[in-house]
């Protein structure tokens, strides 16, 4: 990447804060220069073509194996699969992409992950299916590491909270439609399958347009991983219990609600609420970002989410003001990783940069697997109530721990950053 027009290494520390500043316009420092819009499409574009597709496929599985009568610990350990795959490609990606180029690689990734999404609708649900799981958590965490570190090094310091706010908004946006799709493609066969895999691949074309205007080299520094995630570790803890809440209400939640006679349709629709809210308040949270505490702003989204699990025993699902709660509840818990992908994008640059983001996705993967796993476990053990208390414990050791300590340590002779995300 260092060898590339826009190169890991590039972003300038220190962005002016710009009061007034939006995202349009081409001077500098009044906001997003034009020739950045097309490689920022194309790379939100890929993200968004991934999410929409995972978005379909946890629900459409999980739903697939609860009609069919397998138990909550098997669907959680099915599941757990693609944690265990995003495991692998987050420890793997810089060596991957070291030999193909981020670009190329990405666009590989993008082929498996619509290979494997074809092949589970062809294919019963029997033990190759956790082999395609596992497929499909290793290729989206290549896509996922590569194209955000791309984000974060195409963004200005001055507007980065606000562009990976919109990011978030639209990978929220299009994930939510995954719940939704259930109902209108079903989920059973090959037919839903394949379709949303031919989406998958069409969104991913623009990335063929903005082939040159984006890097195509990975900085790489032995030891770099291990020196990164030291600095970093509240934030990892962040990622992490993200993960957790993930990968527990995406493989359970369809498991909680018809426990709670919540019928199938109304679940995905619940589904559906949990995430849309990311649309609209992914955005206030990164313009809040770039203006007010970091540090502050995190440890509130950590505590929103703790209660928010707290809460959800005490709701009635199928009453209107449960409605507004899951949208705030489920958009403040992704509050968490835009958060933290703002931090990291104005504090580190070069090999720190992408040491971060696969350091995030061996937490998210981590805490998908846990989330799944062993949320799954404790709901086969006391009842579906083990759904909020899990998520309820793990939000609440965040809360704890964002209060005591600082959510980035910065190294000696590193960018400095704005007072805003010290405070």
């Amino acid at each position: 990447m260092s060898g590339q027009r826009h190169s890991l290494a590039s972003n300038e520390p220190g962005g002016t804060e710009q009061p007034g500043g939006g995202l349009p316009g081409s001077g500098p420092g009044s906001g997003l220069p034009r020739k950045l819009w097309g490689p920022l499409f194309a790379v939100i574009s890929v993200l968004a073509a991934y999410s929409l597709t995972v978005g379909y496929v946890y629900p459409a599985v999980a739903f697939n194996l609860s009609v069919k009568e397998f138990s909550p610990l098997v669907i959680g350990l099915q599941s757990a699969m693609s944690g265990v795959g995003i495991l692998a490609g987050s420890v793997l990606t810089a060596r991957i992409a070291s030999l193909a180029s981020p670009w190329a690689t990405t666009l590989i990734a993008l082929g498996v992950s619509a290979g494997v999404i074809i092949a589970l609708g062809l294919i019963p649900p029997v033990a190759i299916w956790f082999f395609l799981r596992f497929a499909l958590g290793f290729s989206g965490s290549l896509l996922f590491i590569l194209s955000e570190t791309w984000i974060n090094q195409l963004a200005p310091d001055h507007l980065r909270g606000r562009i990976i706010g919109i990011y978030t908004s639209v990978l929220a946006g299009v994930f939510a439609l995954g719940p939704a799709l259930t109902t209108v493609l079903g989920f059973d066969g090959w037919q839903p399958f394949t379709s949303v895999a031919l989406l998958l691949i069409a969104m991913g074309l623009p990335l063929l347009i903005y082939r040159r205007e984006l890097p195509n080299e990975t900085v790489h520094e032995e030891g770099a991983f291990t020196a990164t995630l030291k600095r970093i570790p509240v934030l990892m803890l962040g990622v992490g219990a993200f993960g957790y809440f993930d990968g527990a209400l995406l493989t359970l939640w369809p498991v909680y609600a018809l426990d709670r006679d919540i019928g199938v349709d109304a679940a995905a629709w619940l589904l559906t609420l949990l995430i849309i809210g990311n649309l609209f308040l992914q955005v206030p949270i990164g313009w809040l970002a770039d203006r007010f505490s970091r540090r502050s702003l995190f440890t509130l989204c950590a505590s929103f989410a703790f209660f928010g699990a707290l809460m959800l025993p005490l709701v009635d699902l199928t009453a209107t003001y449960a409605y507004v709660y899951l949208v705030i509840w489920g958009a403040l818990s992704f509050g968490i990783y835009t958060l933290a992908m703002t931090i990291v994008g104005e504090a580190l640059r070069g090999s720190s940069l992408v040491a971060a983001n696969a350091g995030f996705g061996v937490m998210w993967g981590f805490g998908a697997v846990a989330g799944s796993g062993v949320t799954g476990a404790v709901m086969n053990a006391i009842g579906a109530v083990g759904l909020p208390v899990c998520i309820a414990v793990v939000f609440g050791a965040l809360m704890i721990t964002s209060l005591f300590f600082p959510p980035i340590r910065i190294a000696t002779g590193s960018p400095p950053r704005k007072p805003s995300a010290d405070a």
